[in-house]
């Protein structure tokens, strides 16, 4: 009996052991970290912490702010005039609150403001106006239950790890303005920022007053100043700001201007479109314009919203018509085929620079070089004859881009950046002459696809839509006609085998290498505006399925 009432009390006393006397207490800031900035913004305010107690305390969880290197038990443990001590968070708020909280302090009464001066002075006061960095320590303890749970131990336990606080008034090291870019109502500043700074800002100002400004971090890279008037010289104040809020001003610069640097629609008379046709800004250029052709983009009525719906409805339709799928080519085993896909890629330049108006001005070599734009483009095919060769329509979409930068008034090239992107539609009949390809394995197959397109164009210039100064939009679309012609390398003579497997297996009755040349008109049909017609090589690969 003894022996079992021994071995009942050990039991109940580590129970209770481990119920009473485990306790961890923690303090940290407001983001999860063991470090808190505080500065001079906060004078007169107070900053915020969180606190955790894991476990059931004895006592109330006792805060204390100290200038001591570490934390002791106590407050009252720790160097005399060294503590200011925060209200204490007592047991019923520590099981109310679920174990966790947020506490705060006034930062005016830290201790480095309550101590006496080392020199026998005053101690320094919570101000922007002195320079002052120092670091203290938000400690946390509270007492746990002794082994039996009855009554308090007589040791404190504290946080794991301290809260570190900083106070800092020191101003960071002067930032350098390295470069000034003039943009279009915008002005892109690069600032070399010290190494103690964690952001810069960027100030314009005109006659004293400030106009606008930017802040940022120091790793996002130049600062662009905007809501800038262009042509209106401007002063440029940078400031370093460290992670405290202490900021400092570096050396500014004066009469910046922001330029409009000029983009597709400057460099074209006529270029932005306005209701239903296109104007331009920009440059004035001299010489006679033709009577019957007033710019290149001088107003002209574009085609209504809903013939551009009934022509695609139209198109639509034409490949949703059933092929003669169960028309089948010489191979034998062959699946039905009726239609194809096409993949083609190739360089394709609007003749944006042969319109008589401009009078010799090159507006598209001067910002993109002359060099090409990358066409890319995918083609569905739908056949309905297929007997003497296949016939058939297509509908098709691409994409094409070309930037360069953006030009001043004195036809330099600024820092911005300007493009020009079209979006070609097509629509056009196919025939391809292939009775030779499956009936004896010629494996050249020649065809022709005439049809209509529609490209809708628009200019960026900064990243946005190009806007003309006299209004409007950078943006437009433009009709015309077309006939491409090419021939195709018939890849299944290489690997006949393989082209049946591709066959029976994915549905791929045959695959081609192509090339054709296409002659687009697309200038509405001889109207006024961008003419963005051009005769140009695509390449790709073509699967009948």
């Amino acid at each position: 009996m003894r022996n079992l009432l021994l071995t009942a009390t050990v039991l109940l006393s580590s129970a209770a052991f481990g119920q009473f006397g485990s306790l961890q207490i923690s303090v940290q800031s407001l983001t999860g970290t063991d470090n808190l900035s505080v500065g001079p913004t906060l004078c007169g305010q107070t900053s915020s912490f969180n606190w955790q107690v894991v476990g059931t305390p004895c006592s109330d969880l006792s805060l204390w702010i100290t200038t001591d290197n570490d934390c002791k038990e106590t407050a009252n443990a720790q160097s005399a005039g060294s503590v200011f001590e925060l209200p204490s968070i007592s047991r019923t708020n520590i099981t109310t609150a679920g174990g966790r909280g947020t506490a705060t302090f006034p930062v005016s009464s830290l201790p480095i403001f309550n101590a006496t001066a080392t020199d026998g002075g005053t101690a320094p006061t919570c101000s922007a106006d002195v320079e002052l960095e120092d670091t203290m320590l938000l400690c946390a303890a509270a007492r746990t239950f002794d082994t039996f749970g009855s009554s308090c131990a007589s040791t404190w336990i504290e946080a794991a790890t301290p809260l570190e606080i900083s106070y800092d008034t020191k101003r960071p090291n002067a930032p350098a303005i390295s470069q000034v870019a003039s943009l279009d109502k915008a002005l892109r500043v690069t600032v070399a920022a010290p190494e103690d700074a964690a952001q810069v800002r960027v100030v314009a100002t005109l006659a004293g007053v400030e106009v606008s400004k930017k802040q940022q971090g120091v790793d996002v890279g130049a600062v662009r100043v905007e809501n800038l008037q262009n042509d209106v010289a401007y002063q440029i104040e940078a400031y370093a700001i460290d992670a405290a809020g202490n900021q400092k001003p570096g050396v500014g610069r004066r009469g910046r201007h922001a330029h409009p640097g000029g983009g597709l629609l400057r460099e074209v008379p006529g270029g932005g479109r306005r209701g239903d046709g296109v104007r331009c800004h920009g440059r004035r250029f001299r010489g006679r314009r033709d009577a019957g052709r007033p710019g290149v983009l001088a107003v002209l009525k574009e085609k209504s919203f809903m013939t551009r719906a009934v022509a695609l409805g139209v198109a639509v339709v034409l490949t949703a018509l059933p092929g003669e799928a169960q028309q089948m080519s010489g191979a034998p085993n062959q699946t039905p085929r009726s239609g194809a896909v096409e993949f083609r890629l190739g360089g394709y330049k609007p003749a944006l620079d042969s319109e008589e108006a401009l009078n010799g001005v090159r507006p598209y070599s001067e910002l993109f070089g002359g060099s090409n734009m990358l066409l890319f483009e995918v083609e569905m095919q739908r056949f309905f004859y297929q007997d003497i060769g296949t016939a058939g329509v297509s509908v098709s979409l691409g994409y094409a881009e070309k930037y360069g930068a953006a030009l001043t008034e004195a036809g330099t090239p600024s820092a911005e950046r300007t493009g020009f992107h079209v979006l070609p539609i097509r629509v056009r009949g196919v025939y391809r002459f292939d009775y030779p390809a499956f009936r004896w394995g010629f494996p050249l197959v020649p065809y022709v696809k005439p049809g209509l397109v529609f490209i809708p164009w628009w200019s960026t210039k900064g990243g946005q839509t190009e806007a003309p100064a006299v209004g409007g939009s950078g943006r437009g679309g433009k009709f015309g006609w077309e006939v491409a012609g090419g021939v195709a390398f018939l890849l299944d003579v290489l690997e006949p085998r393989l082209a049946r497997d591709f066959d029976s297996d994915l549905g791929v009755n045959h695959s081609y290498l192509f090339a054709e040349y296409t002659y687009a008109k697309v200038n509405n049909f001889g109207g006024k505006g961008f003419d963005l017609s051009d005769g140009y090589w695509m390449f790709g690969l073509a699967l009948d399925y």
